[in-house]
């Protein structure tokens, strides 16, 4: 009975696709199918240019272009604040119904990379470097734990991203499929490694890079304490997406996989 009510209820949360009449993706002419894909490419390149400079943002410090101004710091809040609410809202419910209306389900993912890209891009673009510097590890054994964590973090997220697929991550598959008129390719469980030992690499790689900044001043403190929770509150919401996505199979890998900390299995 109880398994019956979590299938009632995962069907009620499902996001239907809009159907679009008259105006079907697959049943434009060539010319603006090709039209309509270029102009979606902008979010994957958006999307890239963003994170590079994001992590720039976190890895690079120029002591010289310090400010003190409230004012630049409440920008910052700002932007940091309008990427977050961007993110978390095209992701579902409503937020996805909207990108659905305009064009079909087929460009919903690509005009989510392109609205997350644009407010990342926005977000980097705006940021300034807010002094004093809080703490500074220019040495010592501190130092050398702040650069491990820092190569963890990189090859957590490269390696999920790699085992991923870009083209699954940036939608660029997705785009291709509108540009060629081709079914869209459906979204598959991963369970290889790093996803066979813990349920969220990606997402514990960024809060590794940003708990490993051994120069924080204070916007960098802003980000810790604003992104790190909403990484840890968000990513609950995505296993719950997965279900309905995948039913049984996520709450199998679910039940055998940990969320953050990979299970060591000592021998007897």
């Amino acid at each position: 009975m109880k398994r019956e009510s979590l299938q009632t209820n995962h069907e009620e949360r499902r996001i239907k696709p809009v159907s679009i009449k008259n105006e079907e993706l697959g049943e434009r002419d060539e010319s603006q199918s090709r039209g309509f894909a270029s102009w979606l490419f902008i979010g994957p390149i958006l999307a890239s240019i963003s994170l590079l400079g994001l992590l720039q943002l976190l890895f690079t410090l120029e002591k010289d272009e310090l400010v003190r101004s409230p004012k630049s710091l409440l920008i910052n809040l700002f932007f940091l604040l309008f990427f977050l609410f961007v993110h978390t809202f095209f992701a579902r419910g409503f937020g996805r119904m909207l990108l659905n209306k305009p064009f079909g389900p087929k460009a919903e993912k690509p005009l989510f990379v392109l609205s997350s890209g644009l407010a990342l891009f926005l977000m980097v673009s705006f940021w300034t470097t807010c002094g004093p510097i809080l703490w500074s590890i220019e040495s010592g054994v501190f130092y050398w734990l702040s650069l491990l964590l820092k190569i963890t973090g990189i090859v957590l997220i490269c390696w999920s991203s790699i085992v991923i697929g870009l083209n699954e991550i940036f939608a660029i598959s997705h785009i291709q499929s509108i540009e060629r008129k081709t079914t869209t390719p459906r979204q598959e469980l991963v369970a290889l490694p790093p996803y066979s030992f813990i349920r969220h690499p990606l997402n514990l790689g960024f809060i590794i890079l940003l708990l490993s900044m051994n120069e924080v001043t204070v916007d960098r403190l802003l980000m810790q304490i604003i992104f790190i929770p909403w990484i840890l509150l968000i990513s609950p919401i995505e296993e719950r997406e997965a279900e309905l996505s995948f039913g049984d199979g996520y709450m199998r890998y679910k039940e055998k996989t940990p969320r953050w900390i990979p299970r060591i299995d000592v021998p007897e």
